[in-house]
């Protein structure tokens, strides 16, 4: 897995934690702390790491984009703006609050373009989705992301929804624990760091 963490529980909420942290002023101001993204091939590694695409398919997505670096960037680009589109709408459905309309406009867009390439395959006795676009095509991975999203979305997992406590992080995550009180993104990081950081401080005050 790398340098990549999937805790989020849902394929669109890891894409959205594809940072090291979110610091809020407000849910439409905040700073992202040591971006993961930060050229596309970081994109198709993301992909190959959480199993949306193959290995052959991540180098030939790497060739294409070797080729052809403008549109590429474009591509990058926007795969980032979706991924804090994403970050304040499942933020705002957190606070129960009305959605910004260009936000709405691109996730619609994304996922008119996702199922426009969408087709239905029989192989092996089984029937399942495929998109219909050329394996080079980088296209392919924001499909998946699309319509993970758009799957989360309409789903009652988003009533599970919650935001890590740790500091500077503002990872999202489900929670499915049993008793539905996790508050970290994940024990081992952020719970060990609040937990080192209250025994420092109990030391201060003795």
């Amino acid at each position: 897995m790398g340098k990549w963490k999937f805790v989020g529980g849902a394929i669109a909420i890891d894409f959205v934690n594809t940072i090291g942290g979110r610091t809020e002023k407000s849910i439409d101001n905040y700073f992202i702390r040591d971006d993961q993204f930060n050229h596309c091939n970081d994109i198709v590694d993301w992909a190959e790491a959480i199993r949306l695409i193959g290995s052959t398919t991540a180098r030939k997505i790497k060739a294409w984009i070797s080729e052809h670096p403008e549109y590429a960037k474009k591509k990058f680009e926007h795969a980032k703006a979706f991924r804090e589109t994403l970050y304040r709408m499942l933020r705002r459905s957190m606070k129960n609050m009305k959605m910004i309309a260009t936000d709405m406009e691109l996730l619609n867009k994304a996922c008119a373009a996702a199922r426009k390439n969408q087709r239905i395959v029989y192989r092996s006795g089984n029937f399942s989705w495929e998109f219909d676009v050329q394996e080079y095509n980088p296209d392919m991975i924001m499909h998946h992301v699309a319509i993970a999203a758009a799957d989360l979305l309409t789903s009652e997992k988003l009533l599970q929804l919650k935001q890590c406590k740790g500091e500077d992080c503002g990872w999202l995550f489900i929670d499915s624990s049993k008793n539905r009180k996790r508050v970290w993104c994940d024990m081992k990081d952020c719970g060990n760091l609040a937990k080192v950081r209250r025994f420092r401080s109990k030391q201060k005050l003795n």
